[in-house]
């Protein structure tokens, strides 16, 4: 037992001694910081969300050295470099993305208000809970665990929709956090982020139920395909306890722990709502 104990120990001090702490800031080719952008290696749990000043820290894992860390905002050009080319301190510098608006002309026929997804059947007792204990949880120095988890509703678009809502309730708050919405196009595997000027929405604290109505400030039409709608938790306060409570609701979705990890079915959902027109 004590020789198993001892390699035990052998091993993790030598996966612990492969790790490496790169930090640094996001920010524009013109200086400016670029706020919560996410850092990570996709297809795992290694990434972090750069705070308001577009600062981070992240820990990489031994044997990264060949992989690839993602630098990624909705309203910039997704940025790749080599973690064998990363040094302690580095300084990401993202391109804006190039898009065109659509003008949008909705008719009288069409201008019935419309549910694309709705939420399903609410379990009377059920909560979709999110929580954080920095005596309990495992954590990095900047934020809690469970920060960058997304979870979210499968969409099918049978032709042009036109958002003009999302619609969510938060049945309990405790601490600072924010939430962020993400639409993506979901071609097989892939998933493509549609939006191009990130939506936040400030939670703070609250103990009774309380229901947020966001209208996008951009033009956000869905073309026919399927689509992955979620909130994602972006807050970093780690040594603070947090948790965000909505309701829970009998319908499948999408849930992936941490800024690039894969996404997995999960039997409840957390009662995103989108509305808008047909187009």
């Amino acid at each position: 037992m004590k020789q198993l104990l001892l390699v035990l120990f052998l091993l993790t001090a030598c996966g612990a001694a492969g790790q490496r702490r790169v930090s640094g800031c996001v920010a524009t080719v013109g200086g400016s910081a670029v706020e919560y952008a996410n850092i990570g290696i996709e297809g795992t749990r290694t990434g972090v969300t750069a705070n308001d000043k577009g600062e981070f820290a992240i820990v990489l894992p031994a044997g990264s050295e060949r992989d690839t860390l993602t630098v990624s905002h909705v309203s910039f050009d997704e940025l790749r470099v080599p973690v064998a080319t990363l040094g302690a301190q580095v300084v990401f510098t993202l391109t804006p993305k190039t898009h065109v608006a659509r003008e949008v002309v909705v008719t009288p026929a069409k201008q019935k208000v419309r549910t694309l997804d709705g939420h399903g059947l609410r379990i009377a007792s059920g909560a979709f809970s999110f929580m954080h204990d920095p005596e309990k949880d495992n954590k990095n120095e900047l934020e809690p665990s469970w920060v960058g988890t997304e979870a979210g509703s499968v969409v099918k678009v049978g032709e042009e929709f036109l958002i003009t809502e999302f619609r969510f309730e938060v049945t309990r708050c405790m601490g600072d956090v924010k939430v962020r919405v993400n639409v993506y196009r979901m071609d097989g595997d892939d998933l493509k982020n549609i939006l191009n000027y990130p939506i936040y929405v400030d939670l703070g604290s609250c103990d009774v139920p309380m229901i947020y109505s966001i209208a996008p400030e951009e033009v956000i039409i869905l073309e026919k395909g399927r689509y992955f709608v979620a909130l994602e938790v972006i807050v970093q306060t780690a040594d603070e306890v947090h948790r965000l409570d909505f309701p829970a609701y009998l319908k499948p979705s999408l849930v992936r722990e941490g800024k690039m990890g894969a996404f997995e079915k999960f039997p409840f959902n957390l009662g995103l709502v989108v509305r808008g027109h047909r187009l």
